[in-house]
C-alpha cells in the first residue's frame, strides 16, 4: 500500500518552509481562489507550493460565502447557468494549463456541497456543475479533478446503494428513498458513529436532535445523492473526505470504514483536503486521525490549522504546538517505515 502523503492549510501555515518544517518535502496543503473576484493572475499560494515541490489542491469557489447585517452565513445557491460557469472557470484552468508543476495541482469543485451555511440548492444542481468542472479541467490536460467533500460519519451512515442512478435521480431530488431497484438504506447501527451532544464548531452552542445533526453537517440523503452522482461522472478523479474529533474521541477505523464505502458506491478511491481536532487537550488525537487516512491508504491528506474558534492549530510560525509536534513526529515516522510512533 502507498504511503499518505500528509499536509496542512489554514492561516497558521504561511507557506511552503512552514509546511516543510512540519510535513517535510514532498507534503501538501490547500489554497482557493473565488471565480468572482479572478483577475487572471493566477494564485500566488499555489505557485509557491507547487514550485516548491508540494502538492497543493486548489479549491475553486465560485462566490464568497455571504453575510446577513446580523453576521449570519447566507448560503450561495449552486450556478444553474452552467455556461457561463464553463466560462468563468476556464481561465483558471487555463492560466496553469502550461505550467511545469500543474500536475502537483488537485482541483477541487467547491467547498462542503452540503454544508447549509456554504450552499444551497438541491445536489442534482452540484452535480450538473460538478460534472462541467471536470471536463473543463480534461480538456486543459488535467487529470485530478474532485469533488468539495462529504464527511466520514455521513458516508457511514449509508448501509447500502444500488441499482441506477439515472433512473432514480428524479426520485431521490424529491426525498425518496426508493425507485426501480435503487435502493438507499440508511444503517441505525452506524448513525450511532455521530457524537452526541454535537457542538457546533466556533460556537457554545450543542445540538442534541439526530435531526438538528443533520440539518447542520448535510443529511445521509444528500450524501446518498452525491455519491450516486459521483459514480456517474468518470473524470471525477477521486472522492473528497472531510472528518473531524467532535465528540472527545476518534475511532480511526470509521476512515477505512467510509474510504471502503465510496470505493463501493462510486468505484473511485479517497482522499481527504480537510480534518481537524478541536476543543481538546489530548495532542493523541491528531495521531488518531492521521492513522486512520494512512491505514485506509488514501493519497493525500491535509490538517486544517488555524481556522479559529475551539480548533486546535499545529503552530505558531516555526514554533509547534503539542498537536503540531505529534502531527509531526507521526508524519515522520510514517515516511521513514510506514509505522506509527
Amino acid at each position: 500500500m502507498p504511503k499518505t502523503i500528509f499536509g496542512a492549510s489554514g492561516p497558521t501555515i504561511s507557506g511552503s518552509d512552514v509546511l516543510t518544517y512540519i510535513c517535510g518535502s514532498n507534503a501538501i496543503s490547500r489554497t482557493m481562489t473565488v471565480v468572482s473576484d479572478y483577475r487572471n493572475k493566477g494564485n500566488g499560494s499555489l505557485n509557491k507550493y507547487i514550485e516548491a515541490g508540494h502538492h497543493c489542491y486548489f479549491n475553486i469557489n465560485y462566490e464568497s460565502v455571504r453575510k446577513s447585517g446580523a453576521g449570519d452565513k447566507v448560503p450561495n445557491p449552486f450556478p444553474r447557468d452552467l455556461d457561463k460557469y464553463k466560462k468563468d472557470i476556464t481561465p483558471i484552468f487555463e492560466y496553469y494549463s502550461n505550467h511545469p508543476n500543474k500536475d502537483k495541482i488537485i482541483w477541487v469543485c467547491e467547498n462542503e456541497p452540503t454544508t447549509k451555511g456554504f450552499h444551497s440548492g438541491p445536489m442534482s444542481d452540484y452535480i450538473a456543475m460538478l460534472k462541467v468542472f471536470c471536463l473543463v479541467g480534461k480538456s486543459m490536460g488535467y487529470t485530478q479533478m474532485i469533488d468539495g467533500a462529504v464527511h466520514v460519519d455521513r458516508v457511514n451512515s449509508i448501509k447500502s446503494i444500488s441499482g441506477s442512478a439515472a433512473e432514480a435521480k428524479a426520485e431521490l431530488e424529491e426525498g425518496h428513498q426508493e425507485h426501480k431497484g435503487y435502493k438507499i438504506e440508511f444503517n441505525e447501527e452506524e448513525d450511532a458513529d455521530t457524537p452526541h451532544p454535537f457542538r457546533i464548531p466556533h460556537t457554545d452552542m450543542f445540538l442534541t436532535s439526530y435531526s438538528s445533526i443533520e440539518e447542520y453537517r448535510g443529511s445521509s440523503n444528500e450524501v446518498a445523492q452525491l455519491l450516486a452522482g459521483y459514480r456517474d461522472t468518470p473524470d471525477l478523479w477521486r472522492v473528497n473526505l472531510h472528518t473531524a474529533n467532535i465528540g472527545g474521541d476518534f475511532d480511526s477505523a470509521k476512515i477505512k470504514k467510509a474510504t471502503d464505502k465510496v470505493q463501493q458506491f462510486t468505484g473511485k478511491q479517497s482522499l481527504s483536503n480537510e480534518w481537524h481536532v478541536e476543543n481538546t487537550n489530548n495532542a493523541e488525537l491528531v495521531q488518531k486521525i492521521a492513522k486512520g487516512w494512512a491505514d485506509a491508504g488514501v493519497e493525500y491528506s491535509v490538517y486544517l490549522s488555524g481556522s479559529g474558534g475551539n480548533d486546535i492549530d499545529l503552530n505558531n510560525g516555526m514554533n509547534l504546538t503539542a498537536f503540531g509536534t505529534a502531527y509531526r513526529n507521526f508524519i515522520f515516522a510514517h515516511k521513514a517505515e510506514g509505522v506509527t510512533p
